[in-house]
């Protein structure tokens, strides 16, 4: 079946993207990346957790997660520490610093969430995020079972 819509799903994360770093930067924040946010979000969300669960949440690769927190712990926004039960185990919690950011990163979600579904119906944007869900469960099957998995 032809379709483009993993080129426009693409298209779309990209351009969402530019325009969230853009409103973190005309709002002040500039202490860290849209991605990076991503990273404070599942911890403001969640609280201390290993850095597998955070590439899990995040669906980063872990490579791309330990450059992210080198750069995040320098910054002082986060502090990773090893966890006493399991010393092979890094625990990764947010700075006080990084939660003070919380309410305006909250706001900035908010205000792009309205600009990208701006025209929708509850129900399309429930059934919109349904298949979104879908779509990451197929692409995370893919990833745990490899291509047998059709």
């Amino acid at each position: 079946m032809k379709s483009n819509a993993g080129f426009l799903n693409s298209q779309n994360t990209h351009l969402g993207n530019r325009i969230f770093e853009k409103m973190l930067k005309d709002s002040g924040i500039d202490a860290f990346s849209g991605a990076q946010g991503r990273i404070m979000y599942v911890l403001w969300e969640n609280g201390t957790l290993s850095v597998s669960q955070v590439c899990k949440l995040t669906s980063l690769a872990n490579s791309t997660m330990t450059v992210m927190l080198d750069q995040m712990e320098v910054r002082g926004l986060i502090n990773r520490t090893r966890n006493e039960r399991n010393r092979k185990q890094i625990l990764v919690s947010l700075t006080d610093t990084a939660r003070l950011y919380k309410k305006e990163y909250d706001y900035i979600s908010e205000k792009m969430n309205n600009l990208t579904y701006k025209g929708f119906s509850q129900e399309e944007l429930m059934m919109y995020e349904n298949m979104l869900i879908r779509i990451k469960k197929n692409l995370e099957d893919y990833i745990e079972n490899g291509e047998n998995n059709d």
